[in-house]
């Protein structure tokens, strides 16, 4: 059976699509998440990587934190925030940013990485598939999941929070902390997204 691995910056769409990649190839690939960090894909074995535009990766990962969120894996050992502890969430924002760019910083230099977009994979999901294929050399015939599907298996997971949802007070918060520390695109992080979302979109990497 080939392996592959699917990694990304917290709050990129991991959950969603490792829901999609598993039914789709009539589970005769196995698609293995390996985790949110740089160090998770160094190893050099096949490894999908999606790239989300870092506004909404760090925001979706920090929102994590929030006790409200109700995030299944921080239930047990890790600290949680309320939403007006302004401060602390403040600090987490800092650190998914810090996160994201030493994920991609130079990760074109990782010849055994593929990065897709989240665009593609939430909003053309069968091109995304195709993709994969392609790259991966899946020979296995691709089953269409219906993306309702794909959004109750991960509600069935335990993760409710991971899926398009009315927005909480709480992310609202965040989403507005966000954007006033990294307004436009006048930060490090932004600028690496656009370089690469720019060669993956012409099929440059």
């Amino acid at each position: 059976m080939k392996t592959i691995r699917v990694a990304c910056p917290a709050g990129s769409g991991l959950n969603f699509a490792l829901n999609l990649l598993r039914p789709s190839f009539n589970h005769k690939v196995e698609f293995i998440a390996v985790g949110h960090e740089r160090k998770d894909i160094k190893e050099e074995v096949p490894t999908l990587v999606i790239l989300r535009d870092p506004h909404d990766a760090i925001a979706s990962g920090a929102e994590r934190y929030l006790r409200s969120s109700e995030h299944r894996y921080f239930a047990h050992g890790v600290p949680l925030l309320e939403d007006d502890n302004i401060l602390s969430i403040i600090d987490q924002i800092i650190n998914e940013e810090a996160r994201y760019l030493h994920f991609f910083t130079d990760i074109e230099s990782l010849k055994h990485v593929k990065i897709l977009t989240f665009n593609t994979l939430t909003k053309d999901p069968d091109l995304f598939l195709q993709q994969v294929a392609k790259h991966f050399n899946i020979e296995e015939e691709i089953v269409k999941v219906p993306t309702p599907e794909i959004i109750e298996a991960v509600i069935n997971e335990g993760n409710a929070n991971r899926v398009p949802r009315e927005t909480s007070p709480g992310r609202v918060k965040i989403n507005r902390y966000v954007h006033a520390l990294y307004p436009g695109n006048e930060f490090k992080s932004y600028e690496i997204y656009l370089l690469l979302k720019e060669k993956v979109d012409k099929g440059l990497i």
